[in-house]
């Protein structure tokens, strides 16, 4: 997935003395995600300094990128084989048991009908509006 690269990068960045995109909370992996990010997702750069790398998951913006990093940034993307990451994601996010699906066969029966599945978290009991889809 995608942490294995992330930690090559930080390893880089860490040695040659980058300078990171952080997000603002400690306890987070993401920047902004799954929102556009803004300033108050991350932590300031030091003055005079701009920041060299951003490794954490965020939706990319070309703007918002561009004001943030240097000119000669370039810029990397993990993408990953469609099923394999949808069985990851249904792990690391416990879609399963959110969805009370079998646990032998988790994929299979979600496919049997995402689009009610969808329905049932996009408009959850509280009347938030989920900003994604697990389907």
């Amino acid at each position: 997935g995608g942490t294995t690269p992330q930690a090559v990068f930080q390893r880089f960045g860490y040695r040659r003395h980058l300078h990171f995109v952080l997000p603002s909370r400690s306890s987070d992996v993401n920047v902004g995600w799954p929102h556009l990010m803004k300033p108050e997702d991350y932590l300031p750069p030091i003055p005079g300094r701009p920041f060299d790398l951003l490794v954490f998951h965020t939706v990319y913006n070309r703007q918002i990128f561009r004001s943030l990093m240097p000119n000669n940034t370039v810029y990397l993307a993990i993408v990953r084989e469609p099923y394999s990451h949808l069985k990851s994601v249904m792990n690391w996010f416990a879609v399963a048991r959110k969805y009370g699906l079998t646990k032998r066969k988790p994929v299979t029966s979600l496919m049997k009908n995402p689009a009610e599945l969808d329905r049932q978290w996009l408009t959850s009991k509280d009347g938030y509006k989920q900003p994604f889809s697990w389907t």
